[in-house]
Parts: structure tokens; sequence; C-alpha cells
């Protein structure tokens, strides 16, 4: 509830120092509220702060939502990271949270934006065969313009 709370009223630090300061699992976040303790540092333009509360939550034996893993995707994505954009879809495959199109295209966006058109077909390629993530409208433009 104190979590929520402060989340709601736009104090993700002070929620993230909760957490961090508990150590207990008590206060262990459920995904649903780790999902909106990423997006509320993701929209304030924290990423780092956002990556260590996922990981503390992942090292905690938290299992992150799809939605988690693309939210920080795709804000890698956005800031031409590509190999953390990466590094975090390979984690998400391996924890057993499916890829899905936001997931691709971020990928793809990533790759467009950092100049490397044969690696956005290759993960074209992976996410759509291996993975079995099915292309939508956007896909096509983002294959476009990275190649």
């Amino acid at each position: 509830v104190m979590l929520q709370s402060l989340l709601r009223s736009g104090r993700a630090s002070e929620a993230s120092t909760l957490l961090s300061a508990s150590g207990s699992s008590r206060l262990r976040p459920s995904a649903r509220t780790l999902h909106t303790l990423l997006h509320s540092f993701v929209s304030a333009g924290e990423l780092p702060a956002a990556v260590e509360v996922f990981n503390s939550f992942c090292g905690g034996g938290g299992a992150p939502s799809a939605a988690s893993f693309n939210l920080l995707i795709g804000a890698f994505a956005r800031r031409g990271e590509r190999l953390n954009a990466e590094s975090l879809a390979r984690q998400m495959a391996s924890s057993g949270a499916a890829p899905d199109s936001y997931t691709l295209n971020a990928l793809l966006r990533a790759s467009a934006a950092t100049g490397q058109p044969r690696r956005a077909l290759a993960l074209y390629r992976l996410l759509h065969r291996s993975h079995g993530v099915a292309p939508d409208s956007a896909t096509f433009s983002l294959l476009a313009w990275a190649l």
C-alpha cells in the first residue's frame, strides 16, 4: 500500500529507496508494482534507476512480466543502446516471458538507429521464425528504415 501511494504521487525514487532499505520479502513488489515503478523511472528519464530496480527484483527471485521487459527494451532502443536492448531481450526469452511484436519492433528500432541493417534482418528472422512473433504494420516500416 505504501509503495503504491508513493508511486501514485510520482515519488518513484522514494519508493525505490523504501524497497532497497527494507530487504524484506514483505515489501517485495508484485510484477504489476514493478512495472509501475519502472514506468515512473523511464518516464522521468532515469533509465539507470529503472535498471537497478529491475535487476534487484530479478535477483530477489521476482519474475517480471513481458510488459516490464518491453518497457526497458523500448527505453534502450529509443536511446540507441542496441546491445543493452538485445541483452535484455535474451534475458526475457530465458526467463520464459514471451517476446511479442513490441519486443521485435523495439529491437528493429535500435538496430536501425545504430546503422545495423543486417542485425535488424537477423533479429526479425529470429523472433519471427524461432519465437513465433507475428509482425505488425510498424514492423515492416521499421525494417524498411533499417535497410
